[in-house]
């Protein structure tokens, strides 16, 4: 019998204790990276004064996803309520992260068009008052 008659089956699909092995292995990654996004995103908002920064609010969704994952799979009752839940933050972080990428980098994409704008608005006027300045010396 071949493995596709369905005459070995765990051939083809791997030990219970296998996937969960290799599910917590991926969310305790995930809740890592949420970690990591986390404290740039903190580091990016302290060190920037005049655009404010709100990466770090999906690695605050996503770690409380993975978080709720860990305990999960864990769990021997309400283990489907709570995977549930982790599923749902886990997406709604992925969503938040995609979201604050592109709000992030419109307003910085504003701010350096503005302090472009400025230098050479203060370029132009230098220009301008040397010429006004030498034009009424002669």
């Amino acid at each position: 019998s071949s493995a596709f008659a369905g005459g070995s089956v765990g051939l083809l699909q791997p030990s219970s204790s296998r996937r969960k092995r290799k599910s917590i292995i991926v969310t305790v990654m995930l809740l890592i990276v949420s970690v990591l996004i986390l404290i740039f995103g903190l580091a990016a908002t302290t060190r920037t004064q005049n655009i404010t920064v709100g990466g770090y609010y999906s690695g605050v969704i996503l770690g409380f996803g993975s978080f709720l994952g860990i305990i999960g799979a864990h769990l021997i009752e309400n283990k489907r309520q709570m995977l549930v839940a982790s599923i749902v933050f886990i997406s709604f972080g992925v969503v938040a992260a995609f979201c604050c990428a592109i709000v992030d980098g419109v307003f910085a994409a504003r701010h350096i068009y503005a302090t472009q704008c400025h230098q050479v608005a203060g370029w132009l006027f230098s220009v301008f008052a040397r010429a006004v300045t030498t034009s009424n010396l002669a």
